[in-house]
């Protein structure tokens, strides 16, 4: 991501905040976790290790294609309050990066950016969701969790 949009998103950190928060709300909870007033309290934090992992210059060019074909790890027992709350962020993300492109007309690497925003924010959704898939309580009860061992006794 080139330096001056990366500074540039950075300065609108308390409106994505705000934005994460607002979709976030829209999202219907699948768990107690997972309600809102629960989570806003994560957004700060991950907008800016976000940030900062799109602030590593990744080798090589990145696509879209590419970025989107990252994938989240699927919650069998549907229960993760990360499905939701990621699937918020990266669209407040995606949405201030794309408001910022569209307000400097001369900016020439907008895939490039774009999909280094897709990639950092899939990266970290796929840590956070796995990590709570190993201390969930339902680990395994379900046949959808990756974790299923076939028909407890």
């Amino acid at each position: 991501m080139t330096p001056g949009f990366l500074e540039a998103l950075c300065a609108r950190q308390p409106q994505i905040r705000e934005h994460w928060a607002v979709l976030l709300r829209i999202e219907p909870a699948n768990s107690p976790l997972a309600l809102p007033d629960t989570l806003v309290h994560l957004i700060p934090d991950s907008v800016q290790k976000i940030l900062a992992a799109v602030g590593k210059r990744s080798p090589g060019k990145l696509t879209l294609q590419t970025a989107h074909a990252i994938q989240v790890p699927v919650c069998g027992c549907n229960r993760n309050p990360y499905l939701a709350y990621f699937k918020a962020g990266e669209q407040a993300l995606l949405e201030a990066a794309v408001t910022l492109q569209a307000e400097q007309p001369l900016h020439r690497s907008t895939e490039q950016d774009l999909a280094e925003l897709v990639a950092a924010t899939r990266r970290f959704a796929a840590e956070e969701i796995e990590a709570f898939c190993g201390i969930c309580t339902h680990r395994g009860e379900e046949a959808g969790c990756r974790h299923f061992a076939g028909a407890h006794a």
